[in-house]
């Protein structure tokens, strides 16, 4: 689901956050999308993917979420986790 007016203000590039939404009536899974520094809810991830998305989140596996394909209702988003072989030190 994508609110096209939301999804009409995004642009291919935008970081996307995701939030939980336990008390959603329809789907307590549901995770909405969020974008921009206002926090703007475009929409949610869809059903096929929560819980994949939801265990990425919970272990902190998520490095980066952007846009990458937009259409007149609906948004393509690329979730880019966390390099595991990456051990380096700061």
């Amino acid at each position: 689901f994508a609110r096209p007016s939301e999804v009409h203000r995004t642009r291919i590039g935008d970081l996307v956050d995701l939030k939980p939404e336990p008390t959603n009536p329809h789907d307590p899974d549901a995770i909405m999308v969020l974008t921009g520094t206002e926090k703007r809810h475009v929409g949610y991830i869809g059903r096929e993917y929560t819980d994949k998305v939801r265990q990425w989140m919970t272990d902190r596996k998520i490095s980066k979420i952007s846009v990458v394909r937009k259409e007149e209702c609906d948004l393509q988003i690329l979730v880019e986790l966390v390099d595991e072989e990456d051990t380096s030190e700061e």
